[in-house]
């Protein structure tokens, strides 16, 4: 019967996600032939790997095609490129470029998303010893919008990698060996590679590394010992990854740099060295050796000005507030749609509970302090996501899977968790569906064209056909629609929706200034053309917070004679006018 449950167990695994999979692909292929996809950070980062292909050097990060000739500096890491590139490297030989380059962004993102379940999986199984937590874990993990959203085809952003990475911290935590200690710091140190986004849970989980050391000593010193070793190699290998060897002390807040780099080598160095002599000591000499490293790494950090500056300081206040601040990923969960806050609450409220459980009623003491990990970082992930920053919901869905993958098959017999899975391989497709239907706009947007079934309107090559139509020049758009206009059609844009670009500030000036204003400046940056999205949230804030700008003007159907329409195609909602060559206002 054992063998019989477990073959029947594989069988469902690879069912289930395939029937996701295949889910996906009914309408997800086509969306890519349009460059349809998720959202605008896909699109760009199709750019930045297509301009790495075509011959941009490794370390120029630069998009030169937005606010030309400046260009928009990416701090996005070669590392969170690697996959499409890899992908598109291996299909070249046996199709055109661009047709490898539509097949990696469809592929790419479910075979991450198998990589991601592979190891929530295990690391269910290594807190339950079960051998039906991985295949629970992939049912959760198909039933979770927030946890497939970021690898359905055309997911090409590097929050999948992100949430990789942070699965391999966890199951490197949970697991007390050497080979835990090496997964953890290899996972810790790519993440910070890609980015810091997810800095207070990773801090969090290293300070709880560092405490179940100082209780225990040496049953967990190989763990410590050898994270500490794998983390301080990978955030090395990521330094040289994304610093230039003439940048190596260049100072940056956002990106990984000598800032970083040096106070982290300083923790994973002391960190190795007490693990090595302290380990034998009693729990007093542990964390007073704990304290002094902390006390080195903050004296080194101390150093570093650029760490200490606010986030996105390279952002103006009046972008800060008016654009930034209000974008979808940023604001709480709590400001969102009741039904969004359901879709993500609902399991991360069951895992906290079960996960609380668990934790009062676990015997083994190992596996105790794993629980007090899980529900450490489960209760912050959950509470930064409704009350701070909405991203976070990604991480706690991930702990959430995890935790119960492990708690579901404690409570089930053999047999019983058979007939589950089977009831759950059924329902979660079908569940899914529901619960995108059910919600209004997708999780981590608050822009009205997006739909919670990533329905677009003004996102493909179709709704930028017109535009497209037009001998190449430069384009002033809505800052969200930047890199998708480079995506889709010839031109250049003035600006795109990151915070390094500057050429988004020149953009904004001319979208809340009067006509006049708006027209010198479009003249003095050389601007072709000028478009809007008509169905976009941002185009009516930006109308209200400045009635007598230009955006105000032409959404009340005032049309300044420097603008000239350019005819709608596919019932577009982008609205697209050529700038005319010399003003046709009279003169005064």
């Amino acid at each position: 019967m054992k063998n019989h449950a477990k073959n029947l167990g594989i069988l469902l695994f690879l069912a289930i996600f395939t029937l996701a999979l295949l889910q996906a692909a009914q309408t997800q292929w086509q969306k890519i032939l349009l460059w349809d996809l998720v959202d605008s950070d896909d699109g760009m980062r199709v750019l930045q790997v297509r301009a790495w292909l075509d011959g941009q050097g490794f370390y120029d990060l630069v998009n030169h095609r937005s606010n030309p000739p400046y260009g928009a500096s990416m701090h996005w890491s070669r590392l969170a490129d690697l996959p499409l590139a890899l992908a598109q490297l291996v299909l070249r030989p046996f199709m055109s470029a661009p047709n490898a380059e539509f097949a990696a962004v469809f592929a790419i993102p479910p075979i991450l998303g198998l990589a991601y379940v592979v190891l929530l999986g295990n690391g269910a199984k290594n807190l339950s010893a079960s051998a039906f937590s991985p295949f629970f874990a992939i049912v959760l993990f198909v039933f979770s919008v927030s946890a497939t959203y970021n690898f359905v085809p055309g997911r090409v952003d590097h929050h999948g990698l992100q949430l990789i990475c942070f699965a391999a911290l966890l199951l490197g935590l949970v697991q007390n060996s050497v080979k835990g200690g090496i997964i953890a710091g290899i996972g810790l140190g790519a993440s910070l590679t890609i980015g810091f986004e997810i800095l207070p849970l990773q801090i969090m989980a290293v300070a709880w590394l560092a405490v179940a050391w100082g209780i225990v000593g040496r049953a967990r010193s190989l763990q410590i010992l050898w994270f500490s070793i794998a983390f301080g190699f990978a955030i090395l290998m990521g330094f040289f990854i994304n610093v230039a060897p003439h940048s190596y002390l260049t100072k940056t807040n956002d990106a990984l740099s000598i800032a970083q780099l040096l106070p982290i080598l300083v923790g994973a160095f002391g960190l190795g060295i007490a693990a090595k002599f302290a380990s034998n000591q009693t729990a007093l000499w542990r964390f007073f050796g704990l304290g002094v490293v902390a006390i080195l790494v903050a004296l080194c950090a101390l150093q570093f000005d650029e760490l200490w500056k606010p986030l996105y300081w390279q952002t103006s206040e009046i972008l800060r507030n008016n654009w930034l601040l209000a974008n979808g990923e940023v604001i709480p969960m709590m400001e969102r749609p009741i039904l969004d806050q359901l879709a993500v609450g609902t399991m991360l409220l069951l895992a906290m509970l079960a996960v609380f459980a668990q934790l009062f009623s676990c015997e083994n003491k190992g596996q105790n302090a794993n629980w007090w990990l899980l529900a450490i970082l489960l209760t912050s992930a959950s509470s930064l996501a409704f009350f701070y920053q909405t991203r976070f919901h990604f991480q706690a869905t991930t702990i959430a899977i995890m935790a119960l993958a492990a708690i579901l098959p404690k409570y089930l017999s053999q047999k019983t968790s058979v007939i589950a899975l089977a009831i759950l391989a059924i329902a979660a497709p079908f569940a899914h569906t529901k619960l995108k239907q059910a919600a209004k706009e997708n999780i981590g947007h608050n822009n009205a064209q997006f739909s919670f079934d990533g329905i677009k309107k003004c996102r493909s090559t179709r709704d930028f056909a017109a535009l497209a139509s037009q001998p190449k020049g430069l384009l002033a758009t809505n800052i969200d629609l930047g890199a998708l206009a480079l995506l889709t059609t010839p031109h250049d844009v003035l600006g795109t929706a990151y915070h390094r670009d500057f050429g988004k500030e020149y953009l904004y000036q001319i979208l809340i200034s009067n006509p006049t204003a708006a027209e010198t400046q479009i003249r003095a940056h050389g601007v072709d053309y000028f478009a809007y999205c008509a169905s976009d949230v941002d185009t009516d804030a930006i109308a209200k917070f400045a009635p007598n700008g230009l955006m105000a003007q032409l959404l009340a159907g005032r049309i300044p004679q420097f603008l000239q329409p350019i005819p709608n195609q596919n019932d577009s909602h982008i609205v697209a006018f050529k700038v005319t060559q010399v003003s046709l206002r009279p003169k005064q």
